[in-house]
């Protein structure tokens, strides 16, 4: 069994070639993904407009999955993995295809990107603090935020984000999170969004870090500040939702 919580090729990119080596695997995914690991050539085309010619050395070769071996995961679906049994909900907002996967026997969550990334040296002051993932093309503020609460209703003991490990839930980082995420949505500018990024980011940083600290891990989140602007601009240029 390999359960996806989205199709992006961090996530997702490998999928071809782990079912490829287990023969007797399954894919579990969002039933909008699933066309995407069928058939990846529209998901591979739409990255390489994001990536460019870093994408080779990045991602590699994309494998298609049989259809016959890809599994629909619809919202509230239970599936067993030996001994426990994970359910899954649709969680929009970072991407329509998103699912996050609840295990109740852990009391956590495997949340993909629903509830930002967290790397190791953002899990070391007052409170873990995680940084919301818009990478284009799907970024919509209220359906994240929507998804950030479906999380924070279960009141789990653990979150297991994709970006990266294990970390322990606390709601002060699901309500900077879901302010960061209405800040983005405020920003109007697309000339200044990135700058407003930095901006938003350092305030929410001061809030569980020193200054030097949050000085510190901002400088190091600069690809993804990148790659969250991109997914702010993207909707300011495509507003219609």
């Amino acid at each position: 069994m390999e359960a996806k919580s989205l199709g992006p090729l961090d996530h997702a990119g490998a999928a071809g070639h782990w079912i490829e080596a287990m023969p007797n695997a399954k894919l579990y995914c969002h039933p909008k993904a699933a066309r995407h690991l069928i058939d990846p050539s529209r998901l591979e085309a739409s990255a390489r407009g994001v990536y460019g010619e870093a994408f080779d050395a990045l991602y590699g070769q994309l494998i298609p999955v049989p259809e016959n071996r890809v599994v629909i995961l619809e919202d509230h679906d239970s599936v067993e993995v030996g001994q426990r049994g994970l359910t899954a909900y649709h969680t929009r907002g970072h991407a329509d295809h998103h699912l996050c996967l609840w295990d109740e026997q852990s009391r956590g969550w495997f949340t993909g990107d629903s509830f930002g990334i967290c790397y190791p040296c953002m899990q070391t002051g007052d409170w873990p603090f995680a940084l919301p993932a818009t990478t284009p093309t799907q970024f919509l503020p209220s359906y994240y935020q929507e998804s950030i609460d479906i999380i924070a209703a279960k009141k789990p003991q653990w979150i297991y984000p994709t970006h990266y490990g294990r970390i322990p839930f606390d709601v002060r980082t699901a309500q900077s999170l879901k302010q960061q995420i209405g800040a983005y949505a405020n920003i109007s500018d697309i000339e200044h969004a990135a700058a407003e990024l930095q901006n938003i980011t350092l305030h929410n940083l001061t809030q569980t870090f020193s200054g030097p600290e949050a000085t510190m891990i901002l400088d190091s989140l600069s690809q993804d500040l990148a790659l969250n602007a991109q997914g702010v601009m993207h909707r300011l240029q495509n507003r219609t939702r």
